[in-house]
């Protein structure tokens, strides 16, 4: 309860208390008016008044982007052209040939006795020897051992005047007909199939610096050279052997000999072939001798050494 001393007791001391209490007031309301204002003003003074949002862009078609074409794949390389097997690197060794000569060889004739022959060891080395010694104007008998007629030789006639019998003759028919019965064009190729090896084997002979090419074709000349002999010869007993009576026949080479020994009728036939394959080798018939034909004498005519001879026309 109010102390009753305070207690207006006049009316302008009633109205005097009520201005206070207008003054109070009013200094109130404008103390709370500069508050706010001094609030509005700190919180908003460091922000720039919002800016009103842009409208969206209107949106533009476009194209759809062409696809980037695919690059191509990069090419394979290309693989470089492997080098060219030497023949040599494809064959065996010379001492080691054998059996590949024998498949090769005994391919080129139907005749049986080709297999036969090459049952011997070491033929290219036998075949090398074989060409050195007829172009060396010697018999390759020791060479052809497999081949050679195991009949004896026999003669015929006056034991001091003898002629070669027609069964000495005999004994190389087989030996010419397997010869002839060989294709020429397939021999050829073997032929140079087994260079390698043949010129190996001929360096081995003791020929480093000649080409065997020039050794083939000098034994086939020294055999075209030997005569067509026309009729029987007669012959001289020596020691073990006999020898021709007509000096123009015995002075021939022990190869060519050979030759004529095989008979009247193989020795052309051999000739032939020889010739055939000399062509086909690719030697020029003008390099090749001419085969002379020998007729030999009658009884009653001159003294040994006037048998004829006179080249033929070659086939």
């Amino acid at each position: 309860m109010a102390d009753q001393s305070e207690q207006p007791t006049t009316l302008n001391e009633i109205l005097r208390r009520r201005r206070r209490r207008t003054i109070r007031a009013v200094a109130v309301v404008v103390v709370l008016l500069v508050l706010a204002g001094a609030g509005w003003w700190l919180f908003f003074r460091g922000e720039e008044p919002p800016r009103p949002m842009p409208s969206p862009p209107t949106p533009v078609e476009r194209p759809e982007p062409e696809p980037a074409p695919v690059p191509a794949p990069a090419p394979e390389p290309r693989p470089e052209p492997a080098e060219p097997v030497a023949e040599s690197d494809r064959l065996p060794p010379v001492d080691s040939s054998d059996s590949l000569v024998r498949e090769e060889v005994g391919a080129l004739s139907e005749e049986p006795e080709l297999t036969d022959w090459l049952t011997t060891d070491e033929i290219v080395r036998r075949f090398v020897a074989s060409v050195d010694n007829v172009a060396e104007g010697r018999t390759p008998r020791d060479q052809l051992v497999s081949m050679w007629p195991t009949t004896r030789f026999t003669v015929v006639g006056d034991p001091e005047r003898p002629r070669i019998s027609p069964l000495a003759y005999a004994r190389y028919d087989r030996i010419t007909d397997v010869f002839v019965s060989i294709d020429s064009r397939s021999a050829v190729r073997v032929y140079r199939e087994l260079r390698p090896l043949i010129d190996e084997a001929y360096r081995d002979l003791g020929y480093p610096d000649r080409p065997f090419d020039e050794a083939l074709e000098d034994a086939i000349a020294e055999l075209l050279a030997a005569p067509v002999v026309v009729g029987d010869p007669y012959l001289e007993p020596r020691v073990i052997s006999y020898a021709y009576e007509d000096p123009a026949l015995e002075g021939l080479s022990d190869a060519q000999k050979q030759l004529l020994r095989m008979g009247p009728e193989n020795a052309p036939r051999i000739q032939r072939k020889l010739r055939e394959v000399a062509r086909t080798l690719g030697i020029p018939e003008s390099e090749l001798p001419l085969t002379p034909i020998y007729q030999v004498p009658s009884d009653d005519e001159a003294s040994p050494g006037s048998g004829a001879a006179t080249p033929p026309a070659t086939e």
